[in-house]
């Protein structure tokens, strides 16, 4: 089977203007170093579900509290209006309604879905996957850091008939959402920062072991 792998707009990110210098320095470095040591242990186009996962993970692990997640689904679509009308279902605490709305929003504002089905309507080969990665962080009630991730890994298979001379391709583009909304939480960072910052340096020389 021909394969190829790409990424569109992978890993943005979007800051609220009235997020504190210091708390957007140590969300920048917690996403940096959940970026690299998913990486490092996971491909994130041939692995995305274990990238994204091992990604929250470390994001739990030394600085989040998980508020909401995306529930596990996965979406088979034909064509772009269908693919405009996905509803993305979330489980957690109430009053996360701007999560939802940033992951329709954010995809809205990049065009994803216009991009994606054009990556995919212009190639000629069998099978093709994109992972798109967006992700803010937002000023939530009492000063409350919330940041939100939002990751989709889409797939295609692409069918060829021949119809007497002529030949016609059918599309299936099959969406696989993940992502959460995690609170900061500053105390439970600051016991670990000095030890990011160092495996972060240790990135940089090319000896990083998470």
């Amino acid at each position: 089977m021909d394969q190829e792998t790409a990424e569109v707009n992978a890993g943005v990110r979007v800051f609220a203007k009235d997020i504190a210098d210091q708390d957007r320095k140590d969300i920048l470095d917690l996403m940096l170093y959940a970026q690299v040591s998913a990486s490092k242990k996971y491909d994130k186009n041939e692995q995305s579900s274990q990238w994204m996962n091992y990604y929250q993970g470390r994001l739990i692990k030394y600085g989040c509290t998980l508020a909401a997640f995306i529930e596990p689904d996965v979406v088979v679509v034909s064509d772009l209006p269908s693919f405009r009308e996905i509803e993305f279902k979330v489980a957690g605490a109430s009053g996360v309604q701007p999560f939802i709305a940033h992951a329709k929003a954010s995809f809205a504002a990049l065009q994803i879905s216009k991009k994606a089905m054009d990556f995919f309507r212009g190639y000629s080969g069998t099978e093709r996957s994109i992972t798109v990665n967006v992700s803010s962080v937002e000023l939530a009630e009492e000063g409350a850091v919330l940041l939100l991730f939002c990751g989709i890994h889409f797939s295609s298979s692409i069918e060829v008939k021949q119809f007497f001379f002529q030949e016609e391709k059918f599309y299936d583009l099959t969406i696989r959402p993940n992502g959460g909304a995690f609170l900061f939480d500053r105390d439970k960072y600051t016991t670990h920062r000095a030890n990011i910052l160092r495996q972060l340096k240790e990135a940089s020389a090319g000896i990083f072991n998470p």
